[in-house]
């Protein structure tokens, strides 16, 4: 803000200006700093405003030719990502999709199968297998209950990779626990063993406390990160 509009050394070598999430300019507080990144942007930098939830956006495109006196182009996406996104979750021992669907989530080709409008729906016989069973008289599948309702589809479940993955985190961390609780419950004196001395409460604090921390343990460094998004 202190910054004049004839001084821009700090731009001076740059060519372009992005801004993310160009929507922000609606919201108040923070709305005027990026007026005035667009008001004091040097001449010789071109401005790139990205958005994908902008309800004005040729109102604002005009707003920009006006303030700045330079052509602004307004570049539409026609109601689908340029760049789809596909979510991954990475440990330091692998890299698995996080959804049963691999092309399922917000942004990504196949949206949220359906769920409050978003993306494409799911074949509702194969959320939970091929398989053709007899009907019951007076009985609805599960597959097939709460179709066109806000239920969440089995493409958008934790992918099985994961769910066993955590299956078995859960397993072990329940083993240590239990092997404390053994211990703090045995009676050196008379070798038998007596009421707990750990409360559920506390147990309950211990299994959080050893999965945070095998979750710290299992982050990956960004180079190894960097390394297997490019492999794919």
């Amino acid at each position: 803000r202190a910054s004049s509009r004839e001084d821009f050394s700090d731009l001076s070598s740059n060519s372009i200006v992005v801004l993310d999430e160009f929507h922000y300019m609606g919201q108040k507080g923070r709305g005027s700093v990026w007026e005035e990144c667009v008001i004091f942007n040097p001449p010789h930098c071109q401005i790139v405003g990205l958005s994908a939830t902008l309800p004005n956006a040729r109102r604002l495109c005009a707003w920009m030719e006006s303030v700045t006196g330079r052509k602004s182009v307004l570049i539409e996406a026609g109601g689908k990502r340029p760049v789809p996104t596909f979510y991954l979750f990475a440990t330091k021992r692998h890299m698995a999709p996080l959804f049963r669907d691999e092309s399922a989530g917000p942004g990504s080709p196949r949206g949220l199968l359906g769920l409050r409008g978003d993306g494409e729906a799911a074949n509702p016989p194969l959320l939970k297998g091929n398989k053709k069973k007899k009907k019951k008289k007076g009985f609805v599948p599960s597959q097939l209950q709460g179709i066109g309702q806000n239920v969440m589809p089995s493409g958008l479940d934790l992918h099985p990779t994961l769910q066993t993955a955590q299956e078995r985190q859960m397993a072990s961390i329940e083993r240590r626990v239990q092997r404390i609780v053994e211990r703090e419950s045995y009676d050196d004196y008379d070798g038998y063993k007596k009421g707990s001395a750990i409360s559920p409460r506390e147990q309950r604090r211990m299994r959080e406390s050893m999965l945070k921390a095998e979750l710290r343990k299992s982050v990956p460094s960004i180079h190894s990160l960097v390394s297997r998004l490019e492999s794919k």
